[in-house]
């Protein structure tokens, strides 16, 4: 679960085309547990880590809009993203066995989403739904290459169905 607060840029190329630059902050909070951990390394450290994020997400889309009909406007969107995790401990001298667990700093998303724009009295309403989905590997593998938290992980890739709403 999160939360994301961030400004909207918007540039129309047409009547049915926007290119949209939509720059945020968002803060997750998630639990990653280990489930096949040596009983040493669970007495030592434990299997569980909550893992709390603080991104700022840049996301460049471009909005393929329909016709106006009386007060609603159904869109499509897609684009990439990159975002910047300020808790990422990449760099941390640190790791899992001494309860630091390791992203990197710098992933990059593409995006595809769906909504609807609502024209109200005073402002726009516009929820909708997107998908973001990492195109790189996220995680910083521990200094033992034998660890019994990262060897068996491959990657770990962040992906997210999100609920929207914006308010223009």
């Amino acid at each position: 679960m999160g939360f994301n607060v961030g400004l909207i840029g918007n540039m129309r190329l047409n009547n049915y085309m926007d290119l949209r630059f939509e720059p945020g902050v968002v803060f997750v909070k998630r639990g990653v547990v280990f489930p096949d951990l040596p009983q040493h390394v669970l007495e030592k450290s434990g299997n569980k880590r909550e893992v709390t994020s603080t991104y700022i997400h840049l996301p460049l889309l471009v909005k393929f809009s329909t016709k106006r009909l009386n007060n609603f406007k159904p869109f499509v969107e897609a684009g990439v993203s990159t975002s910047i995790n300020l808790s990422s401990n990449e760099h941390h001298p640190d790791d899992n066995y001494a309860r630091k667990f390791r992203m990197k700093t710098n992933t990059y998303y593409w995006e595809l989403g769906f909504g609807i724009d609502l024209y109200l009295y005073y402002f726009k309403f516009t929820p909708s739904i997107r998908g973001v989905f990492a195109m790189s590997n996220e995680l910083v593998p521990d200094h033992d290459p034998q660890s019994a938290y990262t060897d068996g992980i491959h990657k770990m890739m962040s992906r997210g169905i999100f609920l929207n709403f914006k308010f223009q």
